[in-house]
């Protein structure tokens, strides 16, 4: 129901961030891998490494778009004329947020940041968009709001499951369950997107791609250096 969005968003976040900050606390270990730097037992810090490499994944995201819109007036392609260009481009843009975030991943993979604080940190900008929307235009606000809920449900029951069977949380299953929740709201709306906005709000399209490929670097940043997930 729309009267409950603010209450679910601001309870999801406060889930994926109580959860990622207890497990970072009590573990994983990072296992010796060559080059990487552990900083796997400052939560914090690590988390806020994951946030900046996120946030520079999206901005790289915008300046595509942006390029991408600037050729279109260039060469004159229009929402008239442009026909399946426009979706090809669209497919292009998808494709460039999609690797500036899985860099973002491997840049914390190499660095040795723990998976919960890359989760964390990646989802940052969800979260914000997720109450922001909720308490601003709940009407259209499940376009963040039921991704974050998913994270944070499912944080809280791998959480728990760890705790009952006394090993370490796996952040695996709660990243895909992210990153498929953000692609079963968005995707399906893509072609309306472009439709709408076209090319001449190409920095925009380029945010919202790359707030979409950001899901992508918990996933990327757990498969570098091994981690020991017994606390």
């Amino acid at each position: 129901p729309e009267p409950w969005t603010p209450a679910i968003a601001v309870c999801s976040a406060l889930a994926v961030g109580t959860a990622a900050a207890w497990n970072g606390l009590r573990g994983p270990r990072p296992l010796a891998a060559p080059g990487a730097r552990a900083v796997g037992r400052a939560p914090g810090r690590a988390a806020a490494e994951s946030l900046a490499a996120s946030m520079v994944a999206l901005v790289l995201a915008a300046l595509i778009g942006w390029g991408f819109g600037a050729a279109c007036r260039l060469g004159g392609l229009t929402m008239a004329n442009a026909g399946a260009r426009l979706h090809l481009l669209d497919g292009v843009l998808q494709l460039g947020a999609v690797v500036a975030a899985c860099g973002a991943g491997a840049w914390l993979a190499r660095r040795g940041v723990d998976p919960w604080s890359a989760l964390l940190g990646a989802w940052v900008p969800w979260m914000a968009a997720a109450c922001a929307a909720a308490f601003t235009v709940p009407a259209a606000s499940f376009l963040f709001v039921v991704p974050v809920a998913v994270v944070g449900a499912a944080a809280v029951v791998v959480s728990l499951a760890s705790r009952a069977n006394g090993s370490g949380a796996d952040t695996r299953l709660v990243a895909f369950a992210g990153l498929a929740a953000a692609a079963v709201a968005w995707i399906p709306l893509e072609p309306a997107f472009v439709d709408a906005l076209g090319f001449q709000f190409g920095w925009l399209n380029g945010v919202r791609m790359g707030l979409l490929a950001v899901t992508f670097v918990p996933l990327v940043a757990g498969l570098g250096p091994r981690w020991n997930n017994t606390p």
